[in-house]
């Protein structure tokens, strides 16, 4: 909830101070991810937003539906996959990738217009750094990346590693109870999951990052009016200059809880999914004797999640150590020289960020912070020591 005196629902254009709603300024990824078959929450018609929750249906069953080809029998009478772990990774990065673009649709659709209401809200009532102008720029950014990656790195990684793979390593299907015609229907079906899967993958990241920079400069802001603030200011003048930074440090707090919950699934998914499949794939790559389009597969999925798990831990590392950063520059004040109010402040200031982390967590279980880099890699290196150890020779 918001401390400040603007209610936290207030979206009119007219209440804010910003002349552009936040909506409009991150409307791109909205569009484009909508078009991705994840259902945003765009301002529309009733009957344009029944369209587009029967177009994301129908492409999220559509994508669900191929997974079926993991379960086809008399599978096990064409030698498509030599290796049954490869075939457990695959399995697992189709999984990972569906339950990645579904779970993410209902958490956008439940918690991003909250977000919209309380940034702009936010906006309006402090001296927020991220003007309109500012905004678009950052999302710009951030889009023109990721459109790079979708238009131009995929179809050139895809049309490399993937497109002269044999149809019956690819889709893991007995592939000769079907009329070799149909071959490049059913690769071009592939390739359409394949690519609306990763767009959906690509902006989702990118959004993330986005409106985890947008928090990051706020709390960047306000450490630097606490540098100044001490000595500068004496009596009243401090203590409601030093409320002013406390009240703008929860509501920014407020936003990061919001924005957690919106990208909770992605996140989730990176940590709880994302890296036992990365030690399956390690272990097959090691230890099983595979052939060499399995490898090609195998090394694409495995760079393909470690990009998601390391851009994901990054931004909500930065933005952990940002935020409590703000602790260092409270400890520096002179004690002696403030009142008694004024020190009341800085001590509840203090407890908060002492007491509690701030930043994103994984499903509510840990917030992600410098320790979850160390826990990562750790665990990854002992995995892959392990795994090396008891390698036949």
């Amino acid at each position: 909830m918001f401390v400040s005196k603007v209610s936290s629902l207030d979206t009119d254009v007219e209440k804010c101070g910003n002349t552009v709603h936040i909506y409009d300024v991150f409307k791109p990824f909205l569009t484009i991810l909508n078009i991705a078959g994840l259902h945003m929450p765009i301002e529309r018609g009733r009957m344009s937003n029944a369209m587009s929750i029967i177009y994301s249906v129908f492409i999220h069953i559509v994508l669900w539906s191929t997974l079926c080809r993991f379960f086809i029998r008399y599978t096990n009478e064409v030698y498509t996959v030599e290796s049954w772990m490869a075939v457990l990774s695959y399995a697992g990065v189709q999984s990972i990738g569906m339950y990645f673009g579904s779970a993410t649709c209902f958490g956008v659709h439940k918690h991003l217009h909250k977000f919209f209401r309380q940034y702009d809200s936010y906006r309006d009532t402090h001296a927020s750094t991220m003007d309109s102008p500012a905004l678009r720029r950052n999302t710009r950014l951030f889009l023109f990346p990721a459109a790079f990656v979708v238009i131009i790195c995929v179809p050139i990684l895809y049309f490399m590693l993937l497109h002269n793979v044999d149809p019956a390593v690819m889709y893991l299907k007995p592939m000769k109870l079907l009329p070799r015609e149909y071959f490049p229907v059913v690769k071009a079906i592939f390739f359409i999951a394949y690519y609306l899967i990763v767009i959906q993958a690509v902006f989702t990241l990118a959004f993330f990052c986005v409106l985890t920079y947008c928090l990051f400069k706020e709390f960047k802001q306000l450490n630097a009016e606490l540098t100044s603030l001490f000595g500068s200011k004496e009596g009243d003048a401090q203590k409601s200059y030093l409320e002013r930074i406390r009240r703008q440090f929860e509501d920014t707090c407020s936003l990061v809880c919001t924005v957690d919950k919106v990208f909770r699934h992605m996140i989730g998914s990176g940590y709880i999914a994302s890296v036992p499949i990365i030690c399956l794939m390690l272990y097959g790559l090691i230890k099983d004797e595979l052939m060499k389009k399995e490898y090609t597969m195998l090394l694409t999925c495995i760079l393909f999640f470690v990009i998601l798990v390391v851009t994901t831990l990054l931004a909500s590392v930065a933005l952990n150590i940002k935020a409590h950063s703000s602790l260092m520059y409270l400890l520096m004040a002179d004690f002696a020289e403030l009142s008694a109010t004024s020190l009341n402040i800085v001590n509840i200031f203090i407890t908060r960020l002492t007491t509690t982390k701030i930043g994103y967590t994984v499903y509510n279980l840990f917030t992600i912070d410098c320790s979850t880099i160390l826990m990562l890699t750790g665990t990854m290196l002992t995995y892959v020591v392990v795994i090396l150890q008891f390698k036949p020779d």
